[in-house]
């Protein structure tokens, strides 16, 4: 973790987080003052599960996963792109972070003191109704997903998280990947064996070629298929 040199001013970033865009110039100004930038290298932490809300997050550059840390396994439910907003699930309820996230490429992020960022959620309704409209979509994202894990064979989980890589994340059918087996393992809730042996079979069958990080979706039809029906 390091600081790295502002580049960026709150008013007019080009950066920021969609979710600001619907602040005043002064509300800006004093997000601005209190605001701190931090690059963030691959394998560091940038919340720890159990720790206070002290700030909540702009994501501004590179590539973070979000995970819940288990005995032993971790749970990783969401992977944290540019334009991200991260205020921490118990900001308004018990003041602790309930889930860890690490940088998974070097990350640039703005730190926002959690309390300047409620005094102006109070003081700005339409910015308070973006957030709850922000947090609601989450929280369906992850219905969904407790949903697909809870309901699909491996072969569709995989699937799941192979079309979720390249739709959501890389935007490409072709992207090198960030994440080790182990990882796409704990995305799907399957021991790293289970999904080391999915994917052999989908590169056998000439649905994807993964070649290290090098990573392809060559059937992106019969991948979506093996998605519905798992």
């Amino acid at each position: 973790m390091s600081d790295f040199t502002s580049q960026y001013q709150c008013v007019g970033c080009m950066l920021q987080s969609p979710i600001f865009k619907l602040l005043s110039s002064e509300e800006l100004f004093k997000i601005e003052e209190c605001r701190v930038e931090v690059t963030y290298h691959p394998g560091e932490t940038i919340i720890k599960q159990g720790t206070a809300c002290t700030h909540v997050i702009s994501f501004a550059h590179g590539l973070a996963k979000m995970y819940l840390e288990g005995d032993g396994r971790n749970v990783i439910f969401r992977l944290i792109v540019p334009g991200d907003f991260v205020s921490g699930a118990g900001l308004f309820v018990n003041n602790r972070h309930h889930y860890t996230m690490t940088a998974l490429r070097e990350s640039h992020i703005c730190l926002i003191d959690s309390l300047v960022f409620i005094d102006i959620l109070r003081s700005n309704q339409q910015f308070w109704e973006e957030y709850l409209r922000h947090t609601q979509t989450r929280q369906i994202f992850y219905m969904d997903k407790l949903l697909r894990l809870s309901q699909k064979n491996s072969r569709g989980r995989i699937a799941d998280i192979l079309l979720y890589l390249s739709n959501d994340i890389y935007k490409s059918n072709t992207f090198e990947m960030d994440l080790s087996t182990p990882e796409i393992a704990e995305m799907t809730s399957m021991s790293k064996e289970s999904a080391a042996k999915i994917i052999k079979e989908f590169c056998q069958e000439k649905i994807i070629c993964f070649d290290e990080k090098a990573f392809q979706i060559q059937n992106s039809g019969l991948l979506q298929d093996i998605s519905k029906k798992g």
